[in-house]
């Protein structure tokens, strides 16, 4: 179960709401100062064109007071928690000036290995006041694959190196020590100190502006205006969960695979709301697996307040206090709270978002204006990684510069009650963006031969289920092919009667052969050469309500736009079109009513043939 930090008694100044306003929308501006620091001094793609990193700002206790905005929700959710574990790793009174700390560990706080998090406290005449912090994914952190994505890991220690809070800087000054280690266990050893250089000046940036802002109002005002920040959050958030009907929801859904014996992975949710308060339980999920996709305790909550806050008022500012009503209840040694060294390296990228779509499933009959149908369901993690060819003038033995390539393109999101699905966006635990073509050409020996939409009458509905896209990537050099994915066996699910979507593919073309052959969804270390293509087709959304009841227009405008073909208008939607692609009104009228009469006894066209994956729904006595 998540608990809050408490925070120490301070004292408490009156503070006004222009001043609590302005106030916390300073905080908001340090942590965006910090992540446009990391954005302009950071070496590798997944930072600076990727935007796979996120900071925050928090109170003595760790208590988190704000975020970038435009930051990967699952990190901040997470943070604190690394925070807290390098208070308990060196007390307080052992931290000073000039400080800053480093911790990638999954089970202290972490999210997974390549997530590595830096934080610094702030002090105020010569006492601890807070900390500032930031998290990025880093290119790679050793293990057993390049770029520390190895889907089939069935332990931790496969997964790079593991580190609990260190110090890096000590009073400002480098840890020698500490970089050796990091650095000798990495294969990209000057990215790696690029890049933790860039969030070490992020984190000095965010203590800088911290430090003004207990210049301009002083301390007592300030920790009044975080308590205020914190309280506020709270009622706003138990304003939103006090207006959702009373009773038990419960949601059931599966991983594709452990990654390592094939069998799929069961999750089971309950969520029980009573009055301004709600209870997210996880008992009757399956115990912790062999493979890699066991989502630790903190990605576990994150991924509940995720949901909740995508669920309620996007005005909610997201602080500790957004999270003080939300309860999870996780059985220890399960997948969704595993105990060590199981290896939990998708458990983010795939488990997470599992999760949030299982809150929205959950909650989708007691709030259906709130929520979407399935969406892509995994950050599409696949990776290359190799070694340049050394320059000309090379010792014989000297290999030229080694690369790594982390990929993770968007697809397409559950169709709503008031609109259609979004199409090619970053899965819900993140706001990373693609990474361009031109980058990707430019940083590493790959060609990008296609990139387009991947369209279909799948995730079919009365809104229907956003695209995807299609990928190919041609390697210019022998190198080695990992995956991390998931939702490539069980399709993103429709709601009310809306049918799922299209699952994630990888496939693999070899040089000159013209034949796509498919590729596992979690596998690493496959060798490949020069002038093989990798495919990726990334889901497309479940659909969202009968697709009967779709406007027949904007069936007719897929048509023509060549989303969706034509004979499947008819079979999937009951629309009609003449010759020139217009609506034919009887004949839809007529073919819809056909459709209507041989409706089965849920109430779906037999014809799309999809399952039935509605919530179950007990309301209260």
């Amino acid at each position: 179960m998540a608990t809050a930090v408490m925070p120490t008694e301070q004292p408490q100044a009156e503070i006004d709401a222009v001043t609590l306003e302005v106030m916390r929308n300073g905080f908001v501006q340090i942590c965006e100062e910090v992540t446009i620091t990391l954005l302009k001094t950071a070496h590798s793609v997944i930072f600076n064109e990727g935007k796979d990193l996120s900071s925050a700002v928090f109170d003595k206790d760790a208590r988190l007071i704000a975020q970038d905005m435009q930051g990967c929700p699952v990190h901040i959710a997470a943070m604190p928690y690394s925070v807290q574990a390098g208070i308990e790793q060196y007390g307080i009174e052992d931290m000073r000036p000039g400080d800053v700390f480093l911790v990638n560990d999954s089970y202290t706080g972490g999210t997974h290995l390549p997530d590595v998090t830096v934080f610094a406290p702030v002090f105020w005449e010569r006492e601890l006041f807070g900390f500032v912090g930031n998290r990025g994914h880093h290119n790679d952190v050793g293990g057993m694959a390049p770029g520390s994505m190895p889907g089939d890991a069935t332990e931790m220690y496969q997964e790079g190196l593991i580190l609990p809070a260190v110090r890096v800087f000590e009073e400002g000054k480098k840890n020698r020590d500490v970089w050796s280690i990091i650095l000798k266990n990495v294969r990209l050893p000057a990215t790696t100190e690029g890049d933790i250089t860039s969030q070490t000046a992020g984190v000095q940036t965010g203590v800088r502006r911290y430090e003004s802002m207990l210049r301009r109002y002083g301390p007592e005002l300030v920790q009044t205006g975080i308590d205020e920040i914190i309280a506020y959050s709270e009622r706003h958030m138990r304003s939103e969960i006090a207006q959702m009907p009373e009773g038990e929801y419960r949601f059931d859904d599966y991983m594709d695979t452990d990654g390592a014996t094939g069998r799929p992975v069961k999750i089971s949710m309950t969520a029980r709301k009573q009055g301004s308060e709600i209870e997210f339980d996880f008992t009757g999920s399956d115990d912790q697996v062999p493979g890699a996709v066991n989502c630790v305790l903190t990605v576990t909550v994150s991924s509940v307040y995720i949901g909740m806050l995508m669920v309620t008022d996007p005005n909610i500012h997201p602080s500790e206090g957004a999270f003080a009503p939300v309860t999870i209840k996780a059985p220890r040694g399960s997948c969704v709270n595993p105990i060590p060294p199981a290896s939990t390296v998708s458990g983010l990228t795939e488990t997470c978002n599992r999760i949030i779509d299982m809150v929205f499933g959950a909650l989708s009959p007691g709030i259906p204006d709130r929520v979407a149908a399935g969406e892509l369901g995994t950050c599409n993690v696949y990776t290359l990684g190799g070694q340049k060819e050394a320059a000309a003038d090379a010792e014989e033995d000297e290999a030229g510069e080694a690369w790594v390539a982390i990929l993770n393109p968007k697809g397409g999101w559950g169709g709503m009650a008031y609109k259609d699905g979004w199409t090619c966006i970053q899965d819900p635990l993140s706001n990373c963006r693609i990474q361009p073509v031109e980058a990707l050409e430019n940083k590493f020996p790959v060609k990008v031969r296609r990139l387009e939409l991947r369209t279909g009458v799948e995730g079919a509905g009365k809104h229907r289920g956003g695209f995807g896209l299609r990928r190919d990537i041609e390697v210019l050099g022998d190198c080695m092919f990992s995956t991390c994915l998931d939702r490539s066996l069980i399709p993103p699910f429709g709601l009310f009667g809306g049918k799922d979507g299209a699952p994630n593919l990888i496939y693999l073309c070899r040089g000159g052969s013209e034949q796509w052959e498919p590729v596992s969804s979690r596998m690493s270390n496959m060798r490949i050469s020069a002038g093989d293509t990798v495919r990726i087709e990334t889901a497309i959304g479940g659909g969202f309500g009968n697709p009967l009841e779709r406007d027949p227009e904007l069936v007719a405008d897929d048509v023509r736009e060549g989303y969706v073909e034509r004979a499947d208008a008819e079979s999937a939607y009951g629309v009609l079109l003449t010759d020139e692609l217009a609506v034919d009104a009887a004949a839809t009228q007529a073919r819809r009513a056909a459709l209507t009469a041989e409706l089965g006894a849920n109430g779906e066209p037999v014809e799309l043939g999809y399952p039935a994956r509605e919530p179950r729904f007990q309301p209260a006595a």
